[in-house]
Parts: C-alpha cells; sequence; structure tokens
C-alpha cells in the first residue's frame, strides 16, 4: 500500500486542486490520498469562509480518500509553524510515504536546495550567523518570511527568487519540516499552472479569486462553476442554499469585547501567540476606532508588520491561544492526537491501517476523546510525566473544540439555524 499525502486548506477547493490530486495519485503510484486540512480557521488568520465539513466533503469527493484535520494551533500559525506542524502529524499517521505539493517552479530538486537556505526558529537554522541574526530581526518585526529572506546577503540570488514566491516557499518548509523532523519521506511537486497566488481577478483560478466572488456576489454562484468540479460546485451550491460565507468581520464584536478586557493592561496580551509588546499596545490604542476586524488589521498594516500577521494575531487573542501553551506542544512533539474528518467508504483498508500503525490515538468521535486520550496516556511511565501529557492534550483538543463551535455558533446566529456542538458530530462518510 502506497499512501500519498497533501496539506491543504481547500478554501474553497478548485479546479486547480482537483488536478493537483489527480495528478499527485498518479505520478508518485499512490494507492490511497490523504489530505491533511486546516480546520474552520486558517493560515491568513481568519475563520474559513465555508465550513470544514463542507470542505472535507470537497476534498473526498475530487478524489482524497482520507481527511484529517490539522489543529488550530498550527492552522493559523506562520510558515514555520504550519508546516512544522502538518509535517509532524503527517509523520504521526505512520502510513504516509510521500507528500506532495504545488510550486511555481515545478523542480523538487531546486526545492529541496531551497530549503537548505529556510530558516526555523525552532528546529535550528541553516544561514550564516549574518543572515540568521537579520533574518531573526525581520520577522521579530513582522515582516513575511519571503520578505526576509531576502535580505540575507549570503543567500543565492536564485534561492532568494525561489523563496520569493508563496507556493515554493510553503514546499520548501515543508523539505525543511521533514528534515528537521527525521522524516524519511519521499516528496513530489507538481508546477502550478494559471493564476497567481494572490490574483483576485475575474476568472482567475486561485481560492483568493474564488473568495472574493462568495464574498462579492454570494448570491449569484455562476461566476465560479467553471472554476471548480460539478460535484463540488453542486454540493457548495446545495450548502450556501441555507449557510452563508463567513469572514473576519463576522467576528468583530467579538473580538472588541474581549479586548476591553485588555484597555488597563495592554500588556497581559503578550501572552496570546505571535502578540509582541509593540504590537499589544497598538492593538489598544487603534481597536476603540476600529469599525471592523478588517479594519482594526488594516489600521495597524505598516511596512514593519503584514496584515496577516496582524491578523493571526488578533485571531490567536479571540480564540485564547496562548504563547506558553503552544511552546508546551511542541516540546511534547507537537501533536497528541489525530482527528479525522472524513474518508471515502471504499478506503476502509486504509482506515484499518491507520489505526494499527498510527503513533497517536485516532480520535473518530469527537465525544469520546478525553476517554481515548486517557487511555493512551494512562500507563506510560514516569507516571508524572504521563499525567501533565495527558492534561496538555486535553487542553488542545478542547482549544480545538472552543474554536470551531465559536465558529459554527457565529455561523448558525448568521442562519438562523439550530446550532450543533463539536462534540454532537462525527467524521464525514461518503
Amino acid at each position: 500500500m502506497k499512501v500519498t499525502a497533501i496539506i491543504a486548506e481547500y478554501n474553497p477547493l478548485h479546479n486547480g486542486h482537483a488536478v493537483h490530486i489527480e495528478t499527485a495519485r498518479n505520478e508518485t503510484g499512490a494507492d490511497f490520498i490523504v489530505a491533511v486540512m486546516s480546520g474552520d480557521h486558517v493560515q491568513r488568520g481568519c475563520p474559513s469562509v465555508i465550513s470544514k465539513y463542507e470542505r472535507t466533503r470537497s476534498a473526498l469527493l475530487t478524489g482524497a480518500d482520507l481527511v484529517i484535520e490539522l489543529p488550530v494551533q498550527y492552522s493559523t500559525g506562520s510558515l514555520e509553524y504550519f508546516a512544522m506542524g502538518a509535517v509532524s502529524l503527517i509523520r504521526s499517521l505512520g502510513i504516509v510515504d510521500c507528500i506532495s505539493f504545488g510550486s511555481e517552479c515545478g523542480d523538487i530538486d531546486l526545492l529541496k536546495e531551497a530549503s537548505e537556505h529556510v530558516l526555523f526558529r525552532s528546529a535550528g537554522m541553516s544561514f550564516t550567523d549574518e543572515d540568521s541574526s537579520t533574518v531573526k530581526n525581520c520577522l521579530s518585526s513582522g515582516l513575511s518570511y519571503s520578505q526576509a529572506v531576502n535580505l540575507g546577503t549570503s543567500v543565492p540570488a536564485g534561492i532568494r527568487e525561489t523563496l520569493s514566491t508563496p507556493n515554493n516557499l510553503l514546499a520548501a518548509a515543508y523539505i525543511k519540516a521533514a528534515d528537521a523532523l527525521s522524516f524519511d519521506c519521499g516528496f513530489h511537486t507538481m508546477k502550478r499552472a494559471g493564476s497567481d497566488y494572490h490574483d483576485i481577478s475575474t476568472g482567475a483560478l486561485s481560492s483568493s479569486a474564488l473568495r472574493k466572488e462568495l464574498s462579492d456576489s454570494p448570491d449569484d454562484l455562476n461566476n465560479i462553476r467553471s472554476r471548480m468540479p460539478d460535484n463540488v460546485f453542486s454540493s457548495i451550491r446545495d450548502y450556501l442554499s441555507s449557510c452563508y460565507i463567513m469572514d473576519e468581520d463576522d467576528y468583530s464584536l467579538l473580538l472588541f469585547y474581549k479586548l476591553l478586557e485588555y484597555e488597563d493592561d495592554p500588556e497581559g496580551l503578550t501572552a496570546f501567540f505571535d502578540v509582541s509588546p509593540s504590537l499589544a499596545h497598538k492593538i489598544i490604542n487603534e481597536y476603540r476606532h476600529a469599525p471592523s476586524y478588517s479594519g482594526l488589521c488594516a489600521s495597524l498594516k505598516s511596512r514593519d508588520i503584514n496584515y496577516s500577521r496582524i491578523s493571526r494575531a488578533l485571531l490567536h487573542i479571540l480564540l485564547d491561544l496562548r504563547a506558553g501553551c503552544i511552546r508546551e506542544y511542541i516540546l511534547d512533539g507537537w501533536h497528541y492526537y489525530i482527528k479525522p474528518l472524513g474518508f471515502r467508504r471504499s478506503s476502509s483498508a486504509l482506515i484499518h491501517e491507520l489505526k494499527h500503525r498510527a503513533s497517536l490515538p485516532v480520535i473518530s468521535k469527537n465525544a469520546d476523546a478525553a476517554k481515548a486520550l486517557s487511555e493512551y496516556f494512562s500507563g506510560r511511565e514516569p507516571a508524572a510525566e504521563s499525567s501533565v501529557m495527558l492534561s496538555r492534550a486535553v487542553r488542545m483538543f478542547r482549544e480545538g473544540v472552543r474554536s470551531s463551535d465559536l465558529y459554527n455558533k457565529t455561523a448558525c446566529i448568521k442562519c438562523r439555524q439550530q446550532f450543533l456542538s463539536e462534540y454532537e458530530r462525527s467524521m464525514l462518510i461518503i
């Protein structure tokens, strides 16, 4: 049995994603495709436009055999945390032979070379001392990784050019993560065709473009029909007949209410992941006059700190994701459990292998999570360490549940539908 993994958001899924799944299966000789997918909150620091369960359905309809949720602590993280979180989760599955990803260059050897120049603060450094200092200072000031690495004095010009595009950079980060984790797997890349990653123009083949179309014309889906597989379009059309798309401004009042607590203590915000002291004070100074979540991000954006970094920081505040807790998770090995979101009935052999070969407990039903985690950690030695890890595992799981419940409660109020807690939901099977 050969299994290839794809790391994705599918926010939403389009024809390019469908081609990638098919190409990855054919060119790697995979019997099964596993998608490790962000949940209800994504790396841009905002809610996904469509729920994780509908995006899971899209992935399964398009050819993925199993969808695993990337925990919110990493799905909303910057480059290093997103890549390390995803690749370490893939390693824990125990069944994956190869990781496939899109790239602008389509050259796996070039991406491997570029990965040697990717800096991970928690996984060692490959730059010269001078470049390490430069990049770290740039990252600390809020610059994106591609901006920071291009300031490196000894990074070859060709590598700087390779790492200047988003898919190349992410691909190199996946390779770097596997190396840092001593995960011996193969890599496959497909050259990205069509529109630029950030292209939002009419007719562009990108998730950004589709999100803009959905936002601009939520009642007219004709513009997106040709840009996603027919069965995915039909499913999303049915979904949107009773649900609205989500965006960060749906969280505006919730965020502002949370920030009220810190008006007299801006430094208290630094307990949250990605919030520096200077950003904390700027947030409190600006939020009183901000018209919305996105308006606050726009007012805080500067040459030294980009929109996505700000949005992630605000989301971490809202979701109560604390830097100290995430450091503990990383020290414990990044993950404590595996949470499938859905699978195809024809892939029962894959599920069987996962349950037998995974190095972490597989949580098939959210309501059974506490029991599954307790059984896994109980009896391990030393007992004191096992007890601490169980406590952290339960906390990490509950943080994920709380973030999804916030998403779903907000969506249900918006759509005037009955709310179902994450504990009442189970895997999607088609």
